[in-house]
């Protein structure tokens, strides 16, 4: 009698050779992001801070997130403002160590652009500020000063070549901004903050020229764009126009509106940002803010992939315990995804003995550069950071207070310098490592537990999704689960997320698979205790 076989969906009887093709199973998966991190401008720092508003009017949504990887990029685009002295210690957070991976930053606010237009005898030429907002509106130091120290400004001048003809020189002022205590965060006062020349037009003399050069100007386009509403006519630039728009002129009438439908629109694109970790602007006394609240409900309920919020805590002593402060704060958000860093710093000032306070949200960007800047399996605990000088130096009693009630504080380890004291969330229920629900109060371990959850969705979804159970089937996926966590399993050699894994199941229902497996996080070494035995030195061998 012949053995029936069914092969390729076919009922196979008679003997032969029989082929089918399917699917490669991919066991190679990509290694995806692990460090990258959010700032929501809430409206801390307002008046500056490039490009559009979520809600704007050149650009929004998803068009309106822009992404940094150095120091020097994010400075150039936010241009002043408390963001601007807080990104160094964000990608900065020791002088030998890593910082994030990449930095997103969106401005939660309803924004317009700044604007002028130049108007001739024989029509118009107006443009348009890419940068929305206060930022770009032009600012002299005072009423008699002709220089652009902050926001975009532009004057009208002869040619160089040909005096006959004009160009057209567009400026972007340099100041960055005061503190609350009213000190330049640059150390340059507004009086002496030096323009910057961000285009030169070619010489023209017609508005046709004029607009033709605006067009193709890489320079030009960077900063502003052509107002195409309040650009008119092709004539000749005459003496008349030189006269009368020969003085240095002012971008105007670009706003911020900071609402909360805008950080609402925000909060609705978060799972199209590839982001790990996001750091709040609302600290101290506002990090019950409800804006907090909401960030956290959507970073770890509506998000695809959970995700980290770092907020600052008190300030000093006095907002240690108390109403409002860190360890408050931590009890209130009780969340192995949200972490309250406790107590702002001082800072030397440049060329003077006096020192500088800097908030909670200034550590909280420290710690969290600090964190992200390390893969997830490597824990925070003992990781030094630039600081020397904190506004609350903890004492041991109360660093094991704040461990205990889930505050990420800093002490001062002999040999190490500053160090973060062990990088904990604000997770109430903390006297185990490993807790029932899959939850844990170490940064490191929720960390891996997230890698591998994204890793194995991102990595799977092309792969199985869209496809049909012909062309993959259980013992594919299992193939595929079991590949990326041995790639993801340290060895002697190479460190990873996990220890070891075990007990793969697959079971396909229908139109889906159930995927279950267990592993062993590469967990923190938090505590060593040794204990030394003395030796009758009369005994003999």
């Amino acid at each position: 009698m012949a053995t029936v076989v069914t092969f390729g969906n076919r009922r196979i009887v008679e003997p032969g050779v029989y082929s089918a093709i399917k699917a490669k199973i991919n066991s190679a998966p990509t290694d995806f992001s692990y460090g990258n991190v959010l700032i929501i401008d809430t409206g801390e720092n307002a008046g500056f801070g490039g490009g559009s508003g979520i809600q704007g009017e050149l650009a929004n949504n998803l068009d309106s997130v822009y992404q940094f990887r150095t120091l020097n990029e994010f400075r150039h685009f936010v241009k002043g403002g408390m963001l601007w002295d807080l990104a160094e210690y964000l990608f900065i957070p020791d002088n030998n160590a890593d910082g994030p991976q990449n930095v997103f930053y969106v401005k939660a606010a309803v924004t317009t652009a700044a604007k002028y237009k130049y108007t001739f005898d024989n029509g118009s030429f107006g443009f348009i500020a890419r940068d929305e907002g206060e930022v770009g509106n032009g600012e002299t130091a005072n009423a008699s000063d002709t220089e652009v120290r902050k926001g975009f400004g532009a004057i009208l001048e002869h040619g160089t070549v040909d005096p006959s003809k004009y160009i057209i020189k567009f400026f972007e002022g340099s100041f960055k901004g005061v503190d609350a205590d009213g000190d330049p965060y640059d150390g340059i006062s507004k009086e002496d903050a030096v323009p910057i020349i961000v285009a030169v037009s070619d010489e023209f003399a017609t508005i046709e020229e004029l607009i033709n050069w605006a067009k193709n100007s890489a320079d030009f386009n960077a900063r502003f764009k052509l107002d195409e509403a309040n650009t008119s006519g092709s004539g000749t630039i005459t003496s008349n126009d030189y006269s009368n728009n020969s003085d240095l002129v002012l971008l105007s009438g670009g706003t911020d509106n900071y609402t909360p439908a805008a950080y609402d629109a925000v909060l609705n694109i978060l799972n199209e940002i590839d982001f790990t970790f996001a750091l709040s602007l609302k600290n101290a006394e506002n990090a019950q803010s409800i804006e907090n609240t909401k960030l956290t409900h959507a970073l770890t309920v509506e998000s695809e992939f959970k995700k980290f919020l770092f907020i600052g805590g008190g300030n000093n002593s006095l907002q240690f315990d108390g109403i409002g402060g860190s360890i408050e704060s931590a009890q209130y958000f009780n969340s192995p995804f949200v972490v309250v860093v406790h107590s702002g710093f001082r800072v030397n000032l440049p060329f003077s003995p006096q020192k500088k306070d800097k908030s909670s949200v200034y550590s909280a960007a420290m710690a969290l550069g600090r964190i992200a800047g390390l893969q997830p399996q490597v824990p925070g605990t003992f990781k030094t950071v630039r600081v020397k000088e904190w506004q609350h130096q903890l004492t041991q009693r109360e660093r094991e207070r704040a461990l205990q009630a889930g505050v990420l504080h800093f002490r001062y380890v002999p040999q190490l310098g500053y160090v973060i004291n062990q990088a904990i969330n604000t997770l109430q229920k903390n006297t185990q490592l490993y807790l029932a629900d899959g939850t844990s109060p170490e940064i490191s371990i929720m960390r891996i537990a997230s890698q591998l959850n994204k890793e194995i969705v991102l990595n799977a979804r092309p792969i199985f999704i869209g496809g049909n159970l012909n062309i993959s089937s259980p013992a594919d996926v299992k193939v595929f689960i079991e590949g990326y966590l041995t790639k993801k399993t340290a060895t002697s050699i190479n460190d990873n997320l996990i220890l070891r894994f075990e007990k793969v199941d697959v079971r396909q229902t229908q139109d889906y698979y159930e995927v279950s497996y267990c592993f062993v996080a590469n967990g923190p070494l938090n505590k060593m205790f040794v204990t030394g035995f003395i030796l009758d030195s009369n005994l003999t061998a």
